[in-house]
């Protein structure tokens, strides 16, 4: 899992005891990877000029660190962030690159995100935010 010093700072505004024990365990079994920042100003300015509601621009330029330490990495993505993940699956028109992002919600027990972690994180196209879009249409 990417740990770069933006998600570590969200990380520490929102931190329980039982997210503590969770980053302990990750530390442990070697899961954490800590990166530096790595904004991405192309997919910021699309998200600004392509979306008219700036309240949605506020939800995704709030959690964009994700989405880069994903590209810079193994592009996953665990986030309690269900909001964001539905604009992000939105945005593919303007920014086709957000595919490519297997995203998990550790607090949606149909997703089994503690297997896939134990598994070594796997590719899963079910887990590709284009395959959200499809659940979230739906709904």
């Amino acid at each position: 899992m990417a740990w770069s010093p933006s998600i570590k700072k969200e990380w520490d505004k929102h931190q329980s005891n039982y997210a503590l024990e969770w980053l302990v365990s990750m530390v442990k079994i070697r899961k954490i990877r800590r990166i530096p920042d790595a904004p991405n100003d192309e997919f910021r300015e699309s998200v600004r000029e392509n979306n008219p509601d700036e309240g949605v621009v506020a939800i995704i330029l709030k959690d964009a660190h994700l989405v880069e330490a994903a590209w810079a990495t193994e592009h996953r993505v665990t986030s309690l962030d269900d909001a964001v993940r539905g604009h992000l699956c939105r945005s593919f028109a303007y920014f086709p690159q957000l595919q490519t992002i297997l995203w998990a919600n550790p607090a949606i027990e149909a997703e089994n995100v503690l297997d896939w972690i134990e598994n070594g994180l796997p590719d899963d196209d079910t887990r590709k935010l284009k395959n959200y879009l499809y659940r979230l249409d739906e709904t």
